[in-house]
């Protein structure tokens, strides 16, 4: 590989940040290199001549040269990713409580530590087998009851199915920088383990709640009980219920619900919310900043 390849390889984990407005530290962009490397060998490129018409730096945060603008709100988005990632630790040690969940991880903005003043907690919820849809009910009323000030389930998994069938490098981007709390949350990630061929700096995963020691009594008292009065036939009304919610959700943003989420939904894997426009929008400005970077590398002499 040569040598401007492998820089802007190196510094993928910067470039896709600022797609999504954010400048990294470089123990961050260490985290998120695509190669294996040292900070110290992250740290010499950074430095060098060749890229200092391209990435600055300003304090611990460094950024592509013509956005210095993104770097002044990190700090704040910082501070408040913390402070809602504690309250999303006591939620999730809560959540564990109800019937069919089998564990929680904790996704989106709060996760990857750049909370904006409208970020919300956002969780990946492990529910039982053949109970997505009864997980989306139970789960999504107690969010929508706090105008999803306390957390937002926007991601239902099978406990049979925790692989994700898309690969690539947003995917990839999102399960490192998620974060395991309770459960089966750990299972998630070692059923992922491709994110480390992706990303190789990543770092392990252990659940970040305290179990509560009689958790696990009173979820099978729940579960004992919904399996009595409800029976198997109130997952297929609620299945109904969910699949309308999702075509809404997408309605909103004037689309189709997409063919892979709703195989997915349909087959029992999952049922996944996401703005698919933004995402998109991001992922395209994200290939411009490689190309821009490889090519600036190259007139460079790298």
């Amino acid at each position: 590989m040569k040598l401007a390849a492998t820089i802007t390889q190196a510094l993928d984990g910067l470039l896709y940040a600022d797609a999504f407005d954010c400048a990294l530290t470089l123990e961050e962009i260490h985290r998120f290199s695509r190669i294996r490397t040292t900070k110290d060998q992250l740290l010499s490129w950074l430095e060098s001549p060749s890229l200092s018409s391209f990435i600055s730096q300003e304090s611990d945060y460094y950024y592509l040269c013509d956005r210095r603008n993104i770097v002044a709100q990190r700090s704040d988005n910082i501070a408040r990713a913390r402070k809602l990632r504690q309250r999303a630790i006591r939620i999730a040690r809560w959540v564990q409580l109800l019937p069919f969940v089998r564990g929680v991880v904790l996704t989106g903005s709060v996760a990857a530590n750049d909370a904006d003043s409208e970020a919300d907690i956002d969780f990946l919820v492990i529910v039982a087998e053949s109970r997505i849809s009864f997980g989306f009910f139970m789960l999504g009323g107690l969010s929508r009851l706090s105008s999803r000030r306390l957390f937002c389930p926007n991601y239902y998994l099978s406990e049979t199915s925790l692989s994700i069938q898309r690969r690539d490098v947003y995917v990839a981007r999102e399960i490192s920088q998620a974060i395991p709390l309770t459960g089966k949350a750990h299972d998630f990630f070692v059923a992922n383990d491709w994110v480390e061929q992706e990303l190789p700096n990543g770092a392990s995963k252990t659940n970040y709640a305290r179990p509560i020691m009689i958790a696990s009594i009173v979820q099978k008292t729940l579960e004992f009980l919904c399996n009595c009065i409800l029976r198997k036939g109130l997952e297929v009304k609620l299945k109904s219920l969910a699949a309308n919610r999702l075509a809404h959700h997408y309605q909103l943003q004037l689309l189709p619900v997409p063919e892979n989420i709703k195989k997915g939904f349909e087959a029992g894997r999952e049922l996944r919310f996401h703005h698919e426009k933004r995402c998109e929008s991001a992922l395209h400005k994200y290939e411009k900043n490689r190309k821009d970077l490889l090519h600036h590398l190259e007139l460079s002499g790298n």
